[in-house]
């Protein structure tokens, strides 16, 4: 509740004053501050200030005394008082006329009228109105803050704060969705529909408040769009970061930005932001624990057996999974983020921030396609890996498959080119054994094509059986030690002498052992491409024309180029 110059009118002590100009401008003429005036005004006078002047710096200068007066009304002043009698005789008529013209008040004060006594009652009602301020601003604070503890969400806190500013409220969370309006009506969804087609919200064109110090209006945005008036106020977590944002939507035109947002209004606002940032938070708490424990279902899911499945089931349609579907489990490699975030240009945030939100991405364009898939899915993350699980049919899942990812890849081209994302397919497996199953079986398809130079960025089990008979056979020590004396000396020789006898020998094998094919594929002369098998020969104390000594050569090239020379002693 601000104070008015109609009020400080209405005190007992002003009884004897005259109002000389602007009578019908009292009501809206603010008053925050008092002062005792003289010439010069310079830079003393500050906005919404009652001006107590004698006149002494004009004495019998009635041109000085005018442009004092223009400097008092320039100055933003809400009214000046002049005490008449002894420097200032009468007001000139001219001067009376600008005033009014100005909407400005100009009061007569009888010479005998203490200025102290005056500045006593206004500070003392000054005193009282902001007393009143502060305790129905503690009264809107707890009503505010009841609402959100008592469950009611932001819808409620936008009828609560447009009831009380007389305005139209829309809150909005960070992509400025509504998440409350009052009042509710088409001509807002319709307006908000255009704001948002047109990317003219959030507004972000650096056109902050600069017609106040308040912290409050120091953060606002304006802006207008086809005559409609929009202020923008951030609602802000720890740290900078916007949560959403607090728009009201003037209900005049003409009405300034600075006019509406007096102090009630601001008040009113400040509060609004600090509920509506502790709403954020709250469901910001909600989402992150239920998210928590989804993650840590379906890594138990992947990683742990399942003892009683009916557990399972019930624990997974608590948390809104669908268990009695069939699923298969998709592992997406991320080994490469890192250095794909230093390629990044426009990086301000750390590392692990960045990968965060990078998950984020990803985990919202995973659920986008599945949802136009019509399927359940199920994510969750360990390390540099994102874990799906996705429904199937079990008589096609490949087809699925391939389908979910061929959408998912076109979106995510998108959002983050050239990313690189390894996919790794299980097989659909009965209950209980489905999950754990399926995700050893996509966790070792990503290993084999980590090892391997893919044509494609999708290594599904099924078409890993001759990968996974070699990992079979180097289960054996006898098995490890004979490949590695066959492979060790030609991966040694080409280290040393910089050659490429690995290459020379499966372009040889490719090309059916014919050596006249294998010169021309290699681009070598025939006495060069012989002189390079006979030294394969040597090194490895083999026959390239002995077809047990070929096939345990191959083998041993084959375990190598699946990338298990680590395992191979050397």
């Amino acid at each position: 509740m601000q104070l008015t110059m109609a009020d400080i009118m209405n005190l007992d002590i002003l009884e004897a004053a005259t109002i000389r100009t602007a009578v019908n401008c009292l009501p809206a003429r603010i008053v925050e501050w008092i002062s005792i005036t003289e010439a010069p005004v310079e830079n003393f006078v500050r906005k919404n200030e009652l001006v107590l002047t004698t006149g002494i710096g004009c004495e019998n200068d009635m041109v000085l005394f005018e442009e004092f007066v223009h400097d008092v009304i320039n100055s933003g002043a809400s009214a000046l008082a002049i005490a008449t009698g002894r420097f200032i005789f009468d007001i000139p008529h001219t001067l009376l006329e600008f005033a009014e013209a100005s909407n400005f008040p100009l009061i007569e004060l009888p010479w005998e009228l203490r200025f102290a006594d005056i500045s006593h009652e206004v500070m003392n009602e000054l005193t009282r109105k902001q007393q009143m301020d502060l305790n129905e601003s503690k009264q809107i604070q707890e009503q505010l803050l009841g609402l959100i503890l008592d469950g009611q969400d932001l819808a409620d806190v936008a009828t609560f704060v447009s009831k009380k500013i007389n305005q139209p409220i829309v809150i909005t969370d960070k992509h400025t969705s509504i998440r409350g309006v009052y009042p509710k009506s088409s001509q807002i969804t319709k307006l908000w529909e255009e704001l948002s087609s047109e990317k003219v919200i959030p507004l972000n064109n650096d056109n902050e408040s600069s017609f106040s110090q308040d912290p409050l209006q120091m953060k606002m945005q304006v802006e207008s769009y086809k005559g409609q008036n929009l202020i923008q106020l951030p609602i802000i977590k720890g740290y900078n970061r916007i949560q959403g944002y607090l728009y009201v939507l003037p209900r005049s035109s003409l009405q300034s930005v600075d006019h509406l947002l007096d102090r009630y209004v601001n008040s009113v606002l400040e509060h609004a932001v600090t509920t509506s940032a502790l709403w954020f938070f709250r469901e910001n708490v909600i989402e992150e624990t239920e998210l928590r424990l989804r993650n840590d279902f379906v890594k138990r899911l992947a990683l742990e057996p399942i003892e009683v499945w009916e557990r399972v089931i019930e624990r997974g349609e608590l948390l809104g999974y669908k268990m009695d579907v069939p699923y298969v489990c998709i592992i997406g490699d991320l080994d490469h983020i890192e250095s794909y975030y230093k390629k990044s240009q426009n990086n301000k945030s750390s590392f692990a921030e960045w990968f965060q939100s990078v998950l984020h991405y990803i985990d919202e364009e995973l659920i986008h396609s599945a949802q136009s898939m019509q399927k359940q899915i199920m994510i969750t993350h360990k390390h540099d890996e994102v874990i799906i699980f996705l429904e199937t049919d079990s008589d096609s899942s490949s087809e699925s498959v391939n389908n979910f990812l061929d959408l998912l890849d076109r979106r995510l081209t998108n959002l983050l080119p050239e990313l690189g994302i390894l996919w790794g397919i299980g097989r659909y497996h009965d209950p209980p054994y489905l999950f754990q199953k399926s995700y050893r079986e996509a966790k070792l398809s990503i290993n084999i094509g980590k090892k391997k130079d893919l044509l494609s960025p999708r290594i599904h089990f099924n078409d890993t059986a001759f990968e996974r008979a070699i990992l079979s056979l180097m289960n054996s020590e006898d098995m490890i030690d004979v490949v590695s004396s066959t492979i060790v000396p030609i991966l040694q020789y080409d280290e040393n002498r910089e050659t490429d006898l690995i290459k020379t020998f499966n372009v040889f094998y490719d090309n059916q052992c014919n050596v006249s094919k294998t010169a021309r594929a290699l681009n070598l002369h025939r006495q060069s491409l012989l002189y390079r098998l006979r030294k394969i020969e040597a090194l490895t104390g083999l026959s390239l024309v002995n077809s047990d000594h070929l096939f345990l050569l191959t083998l041993s090239l084959k375990v190598w180029s699946i990338g298990l020379a680590n395992e191979i002693k050397q």
